[in-house]
């Protein structure tokens, strides 16, 4: 619930969930979107996908659609985006994937987009960011290793604000 405050879905949004694994929010953001929003459920693995492609033609959710993307590139439509959720994503994409991956979710999200990065093993017990991009980046990226990357250290080597908070569900 915490997670969704912080995303802030509104009706009629396109909100990308990246990494999204078999749907668990998913479907909860494409409740919120209603009929007329858009969710894009994306991932690297083929076998999660397809799961969430089960759970489609069992029930009528017509604002879902889903996508395969490159470990380097989520794919995603450019400027096409309210928001994106990212929820325990970041530490599992490698290291020379990592800039790509991140320009990638940047050029996607509008110019007021929202992200919204949860990271349980950035760190502290839970973390989970709501990030504003600010155009154009302040910073070159600047990361040391995807497995060490924090909400903040990709907030920082993007150039977005960033408010973290620990201990959210």
């Amino acid at each position: 619930a915490e997670l969704l405050r912080l995303i802030a879905p509104r009706s009629g949004e396109s909100i990308a969930d990246v990494g999204c694994g078999r749907g668990t929010w998913t479907f909860h953001l494409a409740q919120a979107v209603g009929p007329g929003g858009r969710v894009t459920a994306v991932d690297v693995d083929a076998r999660s996908l397809e799961a969430v492609r089960e759970r489609l033609t069992r029930e009528s959710w017509g604002q879902v659609q889903v996508l395969r993307s490159l470990p380097d590139d989520p794919g995603l439509e450019a400027n096409g985006y309210d928001a994106v959720l990212l929820n325990d994503v970041i530490d599992h994409v490698e290291r020379a994937a990592l800039a790509g991956f991140l320009a990638g979710i940047r050029a996607a999200l509008k110019g007021d987009g929202r992200l919204v990065i949860r990271d349980p093993n950035g760190g502290a017990d839970r973390v989970i960011a709501r990030y504003a991009f600010l155009r154009p980046p302040t910073r070159p990226w600047e990361l040391d290793t995807a497995r060490e990357a924090d909400a903040a250290l990709v907030a920082e080597a993007v150039g977005i604000a960033a408010e973290v908070r620990a201990d959210v569900e």
